[in-house]
């Protein structure tokens, strides 16, 4: 049985919502409810995805691919960073 791979929540560093509310100027309750749900079509996601990126790159891409198979890793921008390197991949 394969096991679901790890969430972004769980790649982020521990004080990943201080990073990125002072990155993006947003409320760090925006930026943590965001990351919790995954909401990649959320305005704040290309920032989430890059600090991920930056965090665990092979972890994060597993959880793109995820993502993109649940039908939950497209939308406005969301994903866009990975879907670039995945298609560059094929």
């Amino acid at each position: 049985m394969k096991t679901e791979p790890k969430t972004i929540r769980e790649i982020m560093p521990s004080d990943f919502t201080m990073i990125l509310a002072r990155e993006l100027g947003a409320d760090t309750a925006n930026i943590s409810r965001v990351v919790s749900l995954e909401r990649t079509s959320s305005k704040y996601w290309p920032a989430i995805e890059n600090l991920a990126m930056k965090t665990d790159p092979k972890a994060c891409k597993e959880r793109m691919r995820f993502l993109n198979a649940q039908g939950k890793g497209s939308g406005r921008g969301g994903g866009a960073q990975m879907n670039r390197a995945l298609a560059a991949q094929a």
